[in-house]
């Protein structure tokens, strides 16, 4: 179960953040996100509240990709979300996509972000540089850490922001529909 809060931030936030946090908590590096979101063949997991994800992570050492399933939202309290998330590695991305193509599913948008993460122990906090969607920082619980810790979490690190209950897919796909009106 994924419980998380995104949070958008100015830049000059993300910055003081990104030193406290560097002070408090393990710097786990900076990454390189492609996210592909697929839409199904047969329903719209937009009405479903699901998600079907193909993710591209590149950083220092690192080069993996994993498909993920987002299940619907069985919460969203102060905009903390938790749902259900599986993940799996795929060792060829081109050729499972191939493969989900040829079962019916399509592309529909790519987030591309980059991303530093941060151990912190009871959560991972996560500074992000969304293209074309700004700053945020998201919080994501662990084992024991739910809405309360996170919130608890927020408030100590004195976060200014605004809490972003969509996802960034939702985000990419309101600004692309607004550009094209």
């Amino acid at each position: 179960m994924e419980i998380e809060i995104k949070i958008r931030i100015s830049e000059a936030e993300f910055e003081r953040l990104r030193i406290s946090l560097s002070s408090k908590c393990k710097d786990m590096g900076e990454l390189e996100l492609k996210d592909i979101y697929f839409s199904h063949p047969c329903y719209d997991f937009a009405e479903t509240d699901e998600a079907l994800r193909l993710r591209m992570a590149r950083g220092p050492g690192m080069n993996r990709t994993e498909i993920t399933y987002k299940g619907r939202r069985v919460g969203s309290l102060f905009g903390i979300k938790s749902r259900e998330e599986i993940s799996a590695s795929v060792d060829d991305a081109e050729s499972f996509r191939s493969i989900l193509k040829a079962l019916g599913f399509s592309e529909i948008a790519t987030v591309e972000k980059i991303r530093r993460n941060f151990d912190c122990g009871r959560f991972i906090a996560s500074l992000d540089k969304v293209k074309n969607l700004g700053d945020f920082i998201e919080m994501e619980g662990r084992e024991g850490c739910a809405s309360d810790c996170l919130l608890q979490a927020a408030s100590e690190l004195g976060i200014i922001g605004k809490i972003e209950s969509k996802t960034y897919l939702e985000l990419i796909l309101e600004r692309t529909r607004g550009s094209m009106s």
